[in-house]
């Protein structure tokens, strides 16, 4: 029970730092991938936010099916 709740609070606070990155406005952005919005999209240096993003998730969600026990003896 423990182990699942600290798994969605890390995933909430890496959702959270992801969306905060991503969202940034600035000349250094790079060029613009893929638009949502006629003033907001998706830039080159959003693609390592969202590659990390997904590393954490993607852990998470082994950690979170995976049994918990250790192999170790």
């Amino acid at each position: 029970m423990l182990r699942r709740a600290a798994l969605l609070l890390i995933v909430a606070a890496s959702s959270w730092m992801a969306l905060l990155l991503v969202t940034r406005e600035g000349p250094w952005s790079g060029r613009v991938l893929m638009s949502f919005t006629p003033s907001h999209g998706l830039h080159v240096s959003d693609l390592p936010v969202v590659g990390v993003w997904a590393a954490v998730v993607a852990a998470c969600g082994f950690l979170w099916f995976s049994d918990g026990s250790s192999s170790r003896r």
